[in-house]
């Protein structure tokens, strides 16, 4: 590989975009252009600026060179035209080996308008914008980076839509434009790209999620923020190219337009449970999961689509019959659990999730068309899934004591009783309970309760309860994978 001619030629567009609404009329802002109004947020976009950036990996360098032709096309407001954002790239390491490079950099962003509060943008997003040779089963226009054929973002914190090259056609406005040094034979067809989330006080390595826990996501007026990008570059094709495109929220000026996060989720965390096997005689286990995502005021997503390798065909998860269970102030988490039919390797699995919104799309008010028009916002993630060489262990459930409640009851009277238990793995566990009358041994009662570990019964004249008698109360807890396990007997006396 002659590294002399190692150079990726990147083209950078900066906007603002925001959800679209129904409002009063508005009026135009004085700085952009964009409407603004007191009563709505309405979906404007500014541009900050295009921009070619070669990389030169013989000398760690990078040129960036500010593409103002674009710029004026598409953006009639001289103010951003003569003030671009800021650019800087950081080379910090190169790997090249027989199949790819990998290439890790920061790249940071001023914003810029300095000294202006009401430019403050929300929920900035760094996109790569590669090739996708990866397909949705479930929706054929999403392509997406494979490993080892596309550019590949080895660290992205999700992936988006907006400005894709195929679907969003319109050079420059609401569109991607190559500058006069793009390279003339890549034009990125991925439909959906990584990228990394920017916010003042975010450090370039750090984890956006865990930020946002204790942090807003705002981009302040004049600002300048970092984040670190580890690219794998596949050669000699499509070797070392690639676009970018920065986007962020921004709903007008006034105060109460802020803060303005997007509608989608942005970024999220997730947990997958080392249950999935695979061996040359047996494989299988579930792909179980728990993913938390943000949400700044916005519902939770109306649906969820989970392709898998590890899964032969596409799940869906509706939001709307799931409850959630752990979460923050602006985060929910919800666990997903989907049998793995198709587990063929340990190595090579990955999970893709897209979710949507209903209620917002990819349209925008001035009328502008793209091919993902009417389509429902969505976001995507995508994450390795872990599979074990070995059939993992499973434990029975943990009884943390025996049956308690009344152990002395009057007849016709109501008892209640409760056993305590949870399951290591956190598998669905099922409870059985049973009366005995100990005078003959017959069964008085058998059945799961509320199946939430408690028993509320009638001790009535149809099983013609006395003074004196004696039952016992036993439950066995089971979570279809092991024997059941059996908690202490109550023994309960009619006084």
């Amino acid at each position: 590989m002659n590294r002399s001619v190692h150079f990726a030629t990147i083209i950078i567009a900066i906007v603002f975009f925001s959800g679209c609404s129904g409002g009063e009329p508005t009026t135009p802002d004085p700085l952009t252009g964009a409407n603004d109004t007191s009563v709505s947020r309405t979906r404007n976009i500014a541009l900050w600026g295009y921009y070619d950036v070669r990389l030169d990996l013989e000398n760690m360098t990078a040129e960036v060179i500010p593409y103002r032709d674009a710029m004026f096309a598409v953006n009639a407001t001289l103010f951003l035209n003569l003030n671009p954002a800021t650019l800087q790239f950081t080379l910090n390491s190169a790997a090249p080996t027989a199949e790819y490079v990998d290439v890790d950099i920061d790249v940071s962003i001023t914003h810029p308008l300095p000294g202006n509060e009401k430019f403050h943008g929300y929920d900035v997003r760094g996109l790569m914008i590669g090739n996708g040779s990866g397909q949705m089963k479930s929706d054929p226009d999403v392509t997406y980076a494979v490993k080892g054929v596309d550019q590949y973002l080895l660290n992205a914190d999700g992936y988006t839509r907006w400005f894709n090259r195929p679907e969003f056609y319109i050079e420059g406005l609401f569109g991607y434009k190559p500058g006069t040094y793009a390279t003339r034979n890549f034009n990125g067809n991925a439909t959906i790209n990584g990228y990394k989330y920017y916010a003042d006080g975010l450090m370039p390595g750090a984890n956006a999620f865990e930020f946002l826990e204790e942090n807003p996501g705002i981009f302040q007026s004049g600002s300048t923020n970092t984040r670190n990008y580890q690219i794998r570059f596949p050669i000699p094709s499509p070797g070392i190219q690639f676009g970018y495109a920065i986007l962020a929220d921004w709903s007008g000026g006034p105060p109460q337009h802020h803060p303005s996060p997007a509608p989608e989720t942005v970024v999220w965390s997730v947990t997958i449970d080392e249950e999935l096997y695979y061996t040359p005689t047996t494989s299988g286990g579930d792909l179980s999961f728990a993913m938390g995502l943000f949400s700044f005021g916005e519902p939770a997503p109306s649906t969820c689509v989970v392709e898998a390798d590890v899964l032969s065909s596409p799940q869906v998860f509706d939001f709307s019959t799931h409850e959630p269970g752990n979460g923050g102030d602006y985060w929910l988490e919800w666990r997903m659990e989907f049998p793995a039919d198709n587990v063929t390797s340990t190595i090579g699995n990955e999970m893709l999730v897209a979710l949507e919104f209903d209620g917002h799309s990819y349209n925008n008010p001035f009328g502008v068309t793209n091919d993902a028009m009417g389509d429902p916002l969505g976001a995507y993630f995508r994450i390795d899934i872990p599979v074990l060489d070995e059939i993992p262990p499973n434990y029975p459930p943990v009884i943390r004591d025996g049956v308690s409640g009344a152990d002395e009851v009057e007849p016709d009277g109501w008892g209640i009783y409760f056993v305590m238990a949870y399951d290591p793995e956190e598998d669905p566990i099922d409870f059985w309970w049973t009366i005995t009358d100990t005078s003959d041994m017959s069964i008085v009662l058998e059945g799961p309760g509320d199946n939430n570990g408690s028993l509320m019964f009638w001790w009535d004249d149809e099983i013609g309860p006395e003074s004196g008698d004696v039952y016992d109360i036993d439950c066995e807890v089971s979570d279809s994978r092991n024997p059941p396990v059996s908690a202490d007997t109550l023994t309960v006396t009619i006084t």
